[in-house]
């Protein structure tokens, strides 16, 4: 045999050899549903994508025909990086998310329940600022003026049907209803300010700021109560700060 009859059986040996060789080339379906996939940027499409970028190219191993593979690999490397943003969006929500909702569900309940136990330092514990700073005499006022009123405490529901006065813009507290309910079928609105963070640091702090229990008939309960207003020599004589009946903030 010659060296030109060796060469001419050597070609179709060598075509044969690669199963795709007399195939026309395409791109892989795999790698387009993968590149789709990733660049939908929610879950749970872009953990999809990264599944499929991975399928494609072992599909792909070994077949020239089949083209894609840097399709398959952007699919991969989108798909890692929305699924680590989410999983970053997930972790920051569990964190702080759930917490704030169940701060938001419970609102005053906390505080309300000490009034049962009598302790002064668990009541005023639930509070941020003045309220965890006034003077102990102030707060059992507060709690033996609720209790005298309204009897035992049971518990504490946001009020769905009352318009929220919100909060200012940009401020880490907000104002919310709520509906106090207390032994023997009493219930009572009351305004209650809840601290969701630290105004200079931003750190979670989930207190109370005040409440206020709005009773038409009695007179409305705050604590902490109101500074005195300081009044001239021809106003009337300024009220009693004790923490029973306040002024609308």
């Amino acid at each position: 045999m010659t060296q030109h009859d060796a060469g001419t059986f050597g070609a179709p040996s060598d075509q044969f050899g690669d199963p795709g060789a007399f195939e026309t080339p395409r791109t892989s379906v795999l790698a387009i549903l993968a590149l789709v996939c990733a660049l939908f940027i929610c879950l749970p499409v872009a953990p999809i994508g990264v599944l499929l970028g991975i399928l494609a190219l072992v599909t792909m191993a070994g077949k020239s025909h089949l083209r894609g593979r840097g399709m398959a690999i952007a699919a991969i490397v989108i798909g890692l990086v929305v699924s680590a943003i989410w999983a970053f969006v997930v972790w920051i929500a569990v964190l702080y998310g759930v917490p704030a909702a169940k701060f938001v569900a419970e609102g005053p309940t906390a505080a309300m329940q000490a009034l049962t136990g009598d302790d002064v330092a668990e009541f005023k514990a639930s509070f941020r600022g003045a309220g965890a700073t006034a003077g102990d005499e102030v707060a059992q006022q507060f709690m033996d003026e609720v209790t005298r009123r309204y009897g035992i405490f049971s518990l504490a529901r946001l009020d769905q049907s009352a318009q929220s006065a919100g909060g200012q813009q940009g401020s880490p507290a907000v104002e919310l209803p709520y509906v106090l309910e207390f032994a023997g079928g009493k219930s009572i609105p009351a305004d209650v300010e809840l601290i969701f963070a630290d105004q200079q640091t931003g750190a979670m702090v989930l207190k109370l700021g005040w409440i206020r229990i709005n009773d038409e008939k009695n007179g409305d309960l705050r604590y902490p109560p109101l500074p005195e207003t300081p009044k001239g020599p021809n106003d009337p004589a300024s009220t009693s700060g004790g923490g029973a009946a306040d002024q609308k903030p």
